[in-house]
């Protein structure tokens, strides 16, 4: 699995989202479990390679210094356990979803250049990458 991963569930995209689109590690930085069911469990997110992937559930609780130190940044954390579907898409696939979820976005300057990029990017990473900005 390569980071970053792009949710690719069915839904809408929407300026308001509030829930991440892209994640950047496999780790959850809180240890609320209705955080982990709200924005992650049961989603699918597709990798730099075209590979696609479940959140299913947060690995272990984390070490007694952890817990101790969760005041700290990022030290309180859990790590997503990602299941594998089998399924994969190419280049082309991954740009049609988006520029479908892009095009559900209010039309603006910035969604047209967005979709302008988009149309040359070359690898999913590039693709997933984009859709950041």
């Amino acid at each position: 699995m390569r980071f970053p991963l792009l949710d690719i569930t069915t839904r809408p995209w929407h300026t308001d989202l509030d829930t991440d689109l892209i994640i950047f590690d496999r780790y959850i930085y809180t240890n609320k479990e209705s955080v982990f069911n709200a924005m992650y469990r049961d989603v699918t997110f597709i990798d730099c390679e075209g590979r696609h992937y479940r959140a299913v559930k947060q690995g272990e609780q984390p070490a007694l210094w952890r817990r101790l130190l969760r005041l700290l940044p990022n030290i309180w954390r859990r790590e997503i356990i990602f299941q594998p579907t089998g399924e994969c898409w190419s280049v082309e696939e991954l740009k049609r979803y988006v520029m479908a979820r892009v095009s559900e976005l209010e039309e603006n300057e910035t969604n047209r250049k967005g979709l302008e990029q988009l149309e040359k990017a070359g690898s999913c990473e590039e693709v997933i990458c984009m859709s950041i900005e």
